[in-house]
């Protein structure tokens, strides 16, 4: 698999945990919610890894990025203890 292709299907399933995390939060399923966000924030790790370039990094996914890291402090402040 090209490096290209991969970052692409990593993105897609990135943006789908992503989209999961919100419905799950808007459900008051907070631990699933936690858990999806927290599921495209190491995918996402891994584009970061694959680009290795930060400035291509921020270009591209700085914006998903500050989204899902809102889902998750999200969810964390409304977990039941």
């Amino acid at each position: 698999m090209s490096i290209n292709l991969r970052i692409k299907m990593l993105k897609i399933i990135v943006i789908l945990y992503s989209n999961i995390s919100l419905v799950e939060y808007n459900l008051k399923n907070y631990p699933q919610s936690l858990m999806s966000a927290s599921k495209a924030k190491k995918r996402l790790t891994e584009i970061k890894k694959i680009i290795d370039n930060p400035e291509v990094f921020n270009k591209e996914f700085e914006e998903l990025e500050k989204k899902i890291i809102y889902r998750i402090e999200n969810a964390w402040k409304v977990l039941p203890s």
